[in-house]
């Protein structure tokens, strides 16, 4: 009798393998989102640990107020949330454990971060909506996005599941959007729309009535139901006595009884404009409104010193840059470059004249890159870099020696990215 039947024995090994194998490949085919979330996350873990590893060696052990320990996250409660218009809700938030907060400068912005059931990880930026020299709390307000298509939205996670008790990650108070000690005691015009005037309405909130009689608040809205603080910062006026003055583009046809949209009326701000001699312009708002009003002001001979922006996204600070760029477009012979994400194993060709960024080229090639503000000021979005490189904006967060903003960095050579 055999101990061991060698022809089943070399049949098993042969033919099961085989089976296994072709297992695989189906589950891959079929499942392919399952093996792109098992890369992710490991991606994703690589990358924190690579960021936890980058903070202890770069920044930990440098003076505790450096603005760049805006690396670390902390955690807070939610103690109020209220509605200030229409899908804009003020959160108030508290520390845990009675910690003491960073202080802020008005104007200046907090990042929280969030998880979705993927586990990667959402970085959002909201502007400081209260002030206070010795802060006991920080409150923020958010808009909902209800035109955004993503599985996984920020704000709607605020809106529709966040509740008071509830516990958020945040990073400390940072940006260089803030009322400029140089232009203290000039004539300044607040130009905002929509969420546009939260970091104004905490700016607002630290100057002196001296300094405000300066101050003219050019806000744009749909309607006064979407103004946030509308009646917070008439009354602030009226305590303070800057001039704000609110401007509607919805109007009622007479004739039809029926609501229209109109483009803001650039005549009434330059107007306001050219009543004050020496003026500055800080503005927060979206592009239609910038692409409207900003250039008529650039024409009349407004220089670009007298204007100070806070940019939603890189398409808003490209269009800031090309509002007072005095270069051409690079259209012919633009030069190609290859970028190369050295952890992904991806290679992309991009053209010098599609002026994209490293992060939107990863993002566009399914590569990983952590990023927050998309304007380069809270860092979030670093990576090691080897070749040429270029900031069409500059930067308020400095970057390690080998890193890059990958956020507002245009390749300028052939380089890789580790990520």
């Amino acid at each position: 009798m055999k101990l061991v039947d060698w022809d089943i024995l070399i049949d098993i090994l042969i033919t099961y393998p085989v089976w296994f194998i072709g297992l695989i490949i189906v589950i891959y085919y079929t499942h392919k989102n399952i093996f792109m979330f098992i890369g992710q996350y490991f991606n994703i873990f690589q990358q924190k640990i690579f960021f936890k590893k980058l903070y202890w060696q770069k920044f930990a052990f440098n003076n505790a107020s450096d603005a760049n320990n805006q690396l670390v996250s902390r955690k807070f409660q939610v103690e109020n949330m209220r509605m200030v218009a229409n899908d804009i809700l003020n959160i108030t938030l508290t520390p845990i454990n009675q910690m003491k907060l960073h202080p802020f400068v008005a104007g200046q912005y907090i990042t929280l971060k969030f998880v979705d059931p993927l586990l990667k990880r959402h970085l959002r930026c909201y502007s400081l909506t209260n002030y206070d020299p010795n802060p006991k709390k920080y409150e923020i307000a958010v808009k909902w996005d209800k035109a955004s298509q993503n599985d996984f939205s920020v704000s709607r996670e605020i809106h529709t599941k966040l509740k008071i008790g509830s516990m958020v990650s945040l990073m400390d108070p940072q940006g260089d959007f803030i009322l400029k000690p140089e232009h203290q005691g000039r004539e300044i015009i607040f130009l905002s729309s929509g969420i546009g005037i939260t970091p104004f309405y905490s700016m607002l909130q630290s100057v002196s009535p001296e300094h405000a009689r300066k101050i003219s608040v050019y806000h744009i809205a749909r309607n006064a139901q979407s103004v946030p603080f509308g009646s917070d910062i008439f009354i602030l006026s009226m305590q303070k006595g800057f001039n704000y003055i609110p401007y509607f583009t919805e109007r009622i046809n007479s004739e039809t009884g029926e609501s229209e949209r109109q483009k803001p009326e650039i005549y009434k701000l330059l107007n306001l404009a050219k009543r004050k001699k020496d003026f500055i312009i800080y503005f927060c708002g979206s592009d239609a409104v910038m692409e409207t009003l900003l250039p008529p002001l650039v024409e009349w001979g407004l220089p670009q010193e007298n204007f100070v922006f806070e940019a939603f996204n890189p398409d808003s600070l490209r269009k800031i840059h090309k509002l007072f760029s005095k270069t051409k477009e690079v259209t012919e012979n633009a030069k190609q470059f290859k970028v190369e994400f050295t952890r992904s194993k991806k290679s992309v060709i991009v053209s010098e004249k599609d002026e994209e960024t490293i992060l939107e080229i990863a993002k566009k090639n399914n590569v990983f890159i952590d990023s927050g503000c998309k304007t380069g000021n809270c860092g979030s979005c670093l990576v090691k870099l080897r070749g040429d490189n270029s900031y069409f904006v500059k930067p308020t967060f400095q970057a390690p020696e080998g890193f890059v903003l990958s956020c507002i960095s245009n390749p300028k050579s052939h380089c890789e990215v580790e990520a």
